[in-house]
């Protein structure tokens, strides 16, 4: 495993127990930003649509995002790649409240 998954594997988890550990009322503030990452994210394996990602209720969101990052780590590594999905999610937790 490249020091680039690694990393890309502990920020997954920080955003997800982050986003499970706000109060709900916080939220549906950062439901854009969270669709955003996951749609991204998503698009990046190019296995299939962000489209196909379904709206879910604000308290769903981290594990969303799990599901999504833990799809992404499934494909081969890709430094490249795993940088951009990287880059995504240390963005969203910086806008995370």
């Amino acid at each position: 495993m490249t020091a680039v998954r690694d990393e890309l594997e502990r920020e997954l988890q920080r955003v997800v127990d982050r986003l499970g550990s706000m109060p709900l009322t916080r939220v549906p503030g950062c439901e854009p930003q969270v669709y955003a990452a996951a749609h991204a994210i998503v698009d990046l394996t190019g296995e299939r649509s962000s489209a196909d990602l379904p709206h879910l209720q604000p308290h769903a969101l981290g594990a969303m995002l799990a599901v999504v990052g833990h799809d992404y780590l499934t494909l081969p590594e890709n430094d490249e790649r795993d940088r951009l999905v990287l880059d995504q999610l240390i963005a969203l937790r910086r806008a995370l409240p």
